[in-house]
């Protein structure tokens, strides 16, 4: 069955209100035919992971060969783990659309730039005429809330 990105985020807001974490598991699409359960895959997370309450997502399984519905849930098959369209969506959506990987140049921004970004771990660099400069490196947490980082950079 389609998941209905409307029907999922009504129920999620619904579940939102007793005001504790959500985690969707044992998440699992299926079709016989690989790119209508990439589809079905891609539009069930979106709907779970744009939504504010959802702290987290896991799938139920992700190869034919251990997976209780088979190869029409699989994300990879075989003894090789080729990858299904399923998987290779998974991947595109967790390695790069969801991944927030921003250039900047102080020439460009003048002397300050705002980025927004997904919750997860981050690391601010400082490359200078080529050189990283590794004492102005940040790290931090992007969690529900908005973060600044100052960084001081000095001819």
């Amino acid at each position: 069955v389609q998941p209905d990105p409307a029907h999922i985020k009504r129920n999620l807001d619904k579940l939102a209100e007793a005001g504790l974490p959500i985690w969707a598991t044992e998440l699992d699409v299926q079709a016989v035919d690989e790119n209508k359960r990439a589809d079905f895959l891609e539009t069930a997370m979106t709907a779970l992971y744009s939504h504010p309450a959802i702290e987290g997502i896991l799938l139920w399984g992700f190869w034919d060969q251990e997976h209780w519905r088979g190869e029409k849930a699989s994300l990879v098959k075989g003894d090789n783990l080729e990858m299904t369209e399923a998987g290779r969506r998974f991947v595109d959506l967790v390695e790069n659309q969801w991944m927030t990987d921003q250039t900047q140049t102080l020439s460009q921004s003048g002397n300050h730039f705002t980025v927004r970004g997904f919750h997860g771990d981050y690391q601010v660099k400082v490359i200078y005429q080529g050189r990283h400069l590794d004492a102005l490196t940040k790290s931090f947490t992007l969690g529900k809330n908005s973060h600044t980082v100052n960084i001081n950079v000095h001819e």
